[in-house]
């Protein structure tokens, strides 16, 4: 038994880990700025199967050093999946949760000798996109960050400097380090459960009200997925290992994702509506999503087109797939799993406004 900290435990892949982390044994800490909010997430955790009574609170904030925390139990792991998700933030908004949240865990991870496994993006092991934005993966201080934030906006941004930041401070101070980096979430693969302000949420809203006419880029575009019960499952599964066991990133990508024409396709056909035919270029389309007016009858912001690439990321793929194998995990029918999420939307579900942001 662990006693662990999750950050984001009040979000939607936290609120699917902690249960999985409970089932397993283990105290679980969420962090939370509303610290009240835990009798929801205890009532959440045993609805989904965990042990409510190790699910405990504890008051703290990620804008804030040592996470806002006086004091804390010893720690074995911190799973860091905190973040200030929103679209047009200014840079020292999401820099105050993205990054130094990022930073504050390892500071914490250092302090109690704990494993921090910290919850990024799919978009960190894109080699081609993270060399067109001039990162420096190895040394991020020498990144031009103010020309990245420039090029995809301040959330993407963020969220890549607080990871590489974290990264390269995990490795200076000896704290064991393990990135997992998802891809887009979709629902739950036995009843489809999402969020209304996930983007693939986002993306089969605009296709049942009828914004989405074109489907962005080429045929070689896609969005990658992974469904959000198996991503909690390998996450909860790495409690049960230690940090030389495990790869020091693992890239949570459903491999059958196919490229966003057949995506939309499916969900065309599981919404019951005309499938987009015609491509729309994404220099184009980011071009009309900068007059206001338009990306607000599109419901649509241009940076979340940073997310639609070409490249496949095989190699980290299968790395990942070897993995999981070795440790008798497997991701769910992808195909269900987006059927599921469009009969969760169909129920009523998310049908809704999805322009909220989720706090620190």
């Amino acid at each position: 038994m662990h006693n662990i900290l999750v950050t984001g435990a009040s979000g939607f892949i936290g609120r699917w880990l902690s249960p999985a982390l409970t089932q397993q044994g283990h105290n679980v800490f969420a962090l939370l700025r509303q610290p009240e909010r835990i009798t929801e997430l205890r009532q959440q955790c045993a609805a989904r199967g965990g042990v409510a009574e190790h699910l405990q609170a504890l008051a703290g904030d990620l804008t804030l050093p040592r996470l806002g925390m006086q004091s804390t139990p010893a720690l074995s792991h911190i799973y860091h999946l905190g973040a200030q998700f929103a679209w047009g933030l200014s840079p020292a908004q999401a820099r105050a949760c993205n990054v130094n949240g990022a930073l504050a865990a390892v500071e914490l991870a250092a302090e109690h000798g704990a494993w921090l496994i910290l919850v990024g993006g799919f978009m960190t092991e894109n080699t081609a996109y993270l060399a067109e934005l001039g990162i420096n993966r190895q040394h991020p201080e020498q990144t031009d960050w103010a020309r990245v934030y420039r090029a995809t906006g301040a959330y993407e941004a963020s969220k890549l400097e607080g990871y590489f930041r974290a990264q390269a401070l995990a490795n200076a101070k000896g704290v064991a380090f393990t990135g997992v980096n998802p891809a887009t979430v979709c629902g739950h693969s036995q009843h489809g459960s999402l969020d209304a302000q996930q983007p693939l949420a986002q993306l089969i809203d605009n296709l049942a009200q009828g914004r989405l006419r074109g489907i962005p880029g080429n045929a070689a575009h896609w969005l990658p997925l992974v469904s959000v019960d198996a991503l909690a499952q390998l996450l909860a599964h790495l409690s049960q290992l230690s940090p030389a066991q495990v790869p020091p990133t693992l890239l949570a990508l459903d491999p059958t994702s196919p490229n966003l024409t057949t995506l939309l396709g499916w969900l065309a056909d599981d919404l019951q509506v005309p499938a987009p035919r015609h491509f729309v270029p994404l220099p184009l389309l980011r071009a009309l999503l900068r007059i206001k007016p338009l990306a607000r009858a599109l419901a649509t912001d241009p940076e979340g087109l940073a997310f639609i690439r070409p490249e496949r990321l095989t190699d980290a793929s299968d790395s990942t797939t070897a993995f999981m194998q070795q440790h008798s995990l497997s991701w769910p029918p992808l195909r269900l799993c987006v059927e599921r999420s469009a009969q969760h939307y169909m129920q009523g579900s998310t049908g809704r406004s999805l322009s909220s942001a989720s706090p620190c």
